[in-house]
């Protein structure tokens, strides 16, 4: 009920046709958010009536965050699981290239979780971030909210495409993927 089948062909062809002709100039991730910065997208948002809160802010600042909490979860049970598989199943010299091809799709899964859930928490509008910043500040800063969402879209080619700041931009979410996948692993570990 979530998926936008049109978005979700769109971003595949992308990835997969475009991605691959432009692999050597253009990153994949790259492309995926600029297919999302110009409104392809592969979810159909869900609209959240605060008034069924019984605790406005908070039920507020919890949803908004719960898709990267989500992601989250999901990065956490994938290292879980290759904790388990590491220590009881694949011991076998004969599983060994089952186990090589299954922790790598466990690692792509982790790598895409925490990556779009750290995303997700960049506090700019159209994304959870920027909805959570609006039940964070008190009422008196919604401007601030209002004047995000207006101009938003330019913050973001700003953020992603200008040499410098887009450098540090990456390099800033670059390091708290990481900072969030060590977080996990020691936690397991």
């Amino acid at each position: 009920a979530h998926v936008d089948i049109l978005g979700l062909t769109i971003i595949l062809f992308a990835l997969f046709f475009l991605g691959w002709m432009l692999s050597e100039t253009l990153p994949r991730g790259m492309l995926v958010l600029m297919l999302l910065a110009f409104g392809i997208r592969w979810t159909i948002p869900i609209s959240i009536n605060d008034s069924n809160f019984k605790h406005y802010r908070l039920g507020g600042i919890l949803t908004s965050l719960s898709g990267s909490l989500g992601n989250f979860v999901l990065a956490f049970f994938m290292i879980l699981l290759g904790k388990i598989l590491a220590t009881h199943v694949f011991l076998e010299t004969s599983a060994r290239y089952v186990s090589v091809t299954i922790f790598e799709l466990l690692r792509a899964v982790i790598d895409i979780a925490v990556w779009f859930g750290v995303i997700d928490l960049i506090p700019i509008p159209p994304f959870d971030g920027g909805r959570a910043l609006r039940y964070l500040l008190p009422h008196s800063q919604q401007h601030i909210v209002d004047w995000l969402e207006e101009y938003s879209l330019f913050i973001i080619l700003i953020l992603f495409f200008v040499p410098f700041i887009s450098d540090f931009f990456w390099g800033a979410l670059h390091m708290f993927n990481l900072y969030v996948k060590a977080l996990m692993i020691k936690l397991l570990f």
